[in-house]
């Protein structure tokens, strides 16, 4: 649809002007001698085609209003999409019938403007309920444009001159390239939205949602990844930095997510002011911390969260919702209020000097009387919004009823029925509420010294280390992913991406191999052959602290590739290493560096790790000609022009 061109042509009656002869269209003042069109004068072609649309402005003026539409499900959407790609050539055929005064032409563009008429009244009834709140108004949103294209057409049909038929026309065009735009947008939402519903596998929905961050961060790895989610985290509560090691990376897949079945914006919002209000009372927060029940339960709350968004959402991807399937959301809205939601009320109340009781004594009070104590304060009130505490209260008295779809309940506090989506949407709410507030708590209680995460939060996704670098490959590009766990040792099995680097990929998940494990073996699968990369893990975990050597990680690729194998050949040969050293060595010289005796000394020192006494000597002979400028010594120069024949050798080398 972008950019696509649509012609018709429309025939104008004309006459001679009385005033000046000159051919004028009829009904319209001469553009030469602007003598204006007799009363008697009609353009019958005009007229007629006036007639043939007259009905269907109406029906865009006045557009059917729908009062019960069902919520959606992804089936739903998917087919609005591909009726609305459909519906543009029946369009453009009805405006040609027009433009051509063909039969049966007014009852071709009233049926084509009615689909898209009917398609607007459609999704501007839907509810909005999460997860389909902002796929449902970005194709409201595509719709509208399609709707103003149609009227900027038939506008054009009843324009009295070609000049304003053919600018109408580009109008309505700039509104088809808008739509189209919108259109390939809705359908590349519709597939993330798809895959992270549809997999029943946790794995798979965290792979799309790294996949969808490393497009929006622009990062090749996971690594990258959790440096960027960290400087974003910080810039969006407004600190210098957050600690790394993953707080930052679980906020911004959170993010992702809100953003693709909640509201982000409100998610955002949350995870800031629950921050600012605990991080400005860090005496309190230290006392939460102190007792030994807080950091297990914070986990365990972590892993509930997780295990309720996808239980809800698979459940929710269904205009039917089968009874038993409801019962289990009417289980997850309980056990939000009394797991995760009972600790984010204690964090607020005692964070904040509501509650001055230890933490133990207060997790043994009634999750929802704690919940209704935050509500009752205003600046608290926003932060838990979907927690539905009667939902919890009937559920705990037997006082609900179950049917096809919905339930009822009956308590003190309240009495009706509740739909099973509007059920879902109040559990969404609830997982965005306390997901936010925890990473606030976090932030805050990590300002204050203390930490509550650590580099294998990922748990708390209920995936394992060896799911987490599975996932990690997945997002790289890599097929066929499997991983063979031995004693300290991981064995990779895998299919790289066509012009995917072995070492590229090792470094990328180096921050996310436990500590425990000390060797690698990647078993890659390439052109009909299986080829071997093997080497230790700790040189890698360089990578994962970013460029300590300042030299955009040469050093660091050195001192890997130096231990590595490929096909059980030693990476790097002392030749190349040699012919390296010698371009930084040429490369101080060249930039005529001040003080280029830190730069050799490194150097000196890798020298010496990988077992190489001649280089060193080398690189000794050079910091003592730096030092001696004039009056070096002649043994002293000749160690120093070896880095001239070392340079000007001729070494292959390519990083597997």
């Amino acid at each position: 649809m972008v950019h696509a061109r649509h012609r018709f042509q429309l025939s104008f009656a004309l006459i001679n002007c009385a005033g000046c002869s000159a051919p004028r269209i009829r009904g319209v003042v001469c553009p030469d001698c602007a003598r204006r069109p007799e009363p008697w004068e009609v353009n019958d072609r005009l007229v007629a085609r006036r007639a043939a649309i007259e009905a269907t402005i109406e029906l865009l003026d006045q557009p059917e209003v729908l009062t019960a539409v069902e919520p959606f499900a992804l089936e739903d959407l998917q087919q609005i999409l591909g009726r609305l790609e459909d519906w543009l050539p029946k369009f453009f055929q009805a405006m040609r019938a027009i433009g051509g005064e063909q039969p049966e032409a007014a009852e071709k563009v009233y049926s084509a403007v009615k689909g898209i008429s009917s398609e607007s009244s459609l999704l501007a009834a839907a509810p909005r309920l999460r997860p389909w709140v902002l796929v449902v108004e970005y194709a409201e949103v595509c719709v509208s444009h399609l709707i103003r294209m149609v009227r900027c057409y038939l506008q054009a049909l009843s324009a009295a001159t070609p000049l304003r038929a053919q600018n109408k026309a580009d109008e309505a065009q700039r509104h088809l390239d808008t739509a189209g735009l919108e259109l390939e947008a809705l359908s590349r939402f519709i597939d993330t939205l798809d895959s992270l519903i549809v997999s029943e596998r946790v794995e798979e929905k965290i792979a799309a949602l790294i996949r969808q961050a490393q497009q929006e961060f622009d990062v090749s790895d996971i690594t990258a990844l959790s440096s960027a989610a960290d400087q974003q985290l910080a810039r969006m509560i407004s600190v210098p930095m957050v600690p790394s090691g993953g707080l930052g990376l679980q906020f911004s897949l959170q993010d992702i997510a809100a953003r693709f079945y909640g509201d982000q914006q409100r998610y955002r919002r949350v995870v800031s002011d629950s921050y600012s209000l605990l991080a400005a009372n860090p005496q309190l927060l230290s006392a939460l911390a102190a007792s030994p029940d807080f950091l297990p339960d914070l986990q365990a709350s972590l892993l509930e969260l997780n295990d309720a968004s996808a239980q809800v959402m698979h459940a929710l991807n269904s205009q039917s919702i089968p009874r038993q399937v409801g019962r289990a959301i009417i289980d997850v809205a309980a056990s939000l209020v009394e797991g995760p939601g009972q600790l984010v009320a204690i964090a607020l109340l005692a964070g904040t000097g509501r509650k001055t009781r230890p933490y133990e004594r207060l997790r043994q009070d009634n999750a929802t009387e704690l919940l209704r104590a935050v509500r009752r304060h205003s600046d608290l009130e926003p932060l838990v919004r979907g927690f539905n505490l009667e939902v919890r209260t009937a559920q705990a008295h037997r006082m609900v009823r179950y049917f096809d779809d919905g339930i009822t309940l009956d308590t003190k506090g309240a009495s009706g029925k509740l739909s099973w989506h509007d059920l879902g949407d109040e559990v969404l709410t609830a997982y965005e509420s306390a997901m936010a507030c925890l990473v606030g708590l976090q932030v805050a209680l990590a300002e204050s010294g203390i930490t509550t995460y650590s580099s294998d939060f990922y748990r708390s996704f209920g995936i394992s280390p060896a799911d987490l670098v599975t996932i990690g490959l997945i997002a790289e590009g890599c097929e066929g992913v499997s991983i063979v766990e031995g004693p300290g040792s991981w064995t990779i099995a895998l299919t790289p991406p066509p012009a995917g680097k072995l070492f590229r990929l090792a470094g990328g998940i180096s921050s996310l191999i436990p500590d425990e494990i000390h060797t690698l073996t990647f078993l890659a699968h390439q052109d009909s052959q299986v080829h071997v990369f093997a080497g230790p893990v700790e040189p890698l975990r360089a990578f994962s602290r970013g460029d300590v050597d300042g030299d955009s990680y040469g050093i660091a690729t050195t001192r890997v590739l130096h231990l590595w194998t490929y096909n059980g050949v030693r990476c790097l040969t002392p030749p190349v290493v040699r012919c390296w050293a010698s371009y930084q060595i040429h490369q101080l010289h060249l930039n005529s560096v001040a003080n280029p005796i830190p730069k050799t000394r490194t150097l000196r020192s890798l020298a010496l790790e990988i077992g190489d006494r001649e280089l060193a000597e080398a690189l000794t002979a050079v910091m003592r000609s730096s030092r001696l400028g004039d009056e070096t010594d002649l043994s002293t120069t000749a160690l120093v022009a070896k880095f001239d024949t070392w340079g000007a050798e001729s070494v292959e080398f390519d990083v597997p």
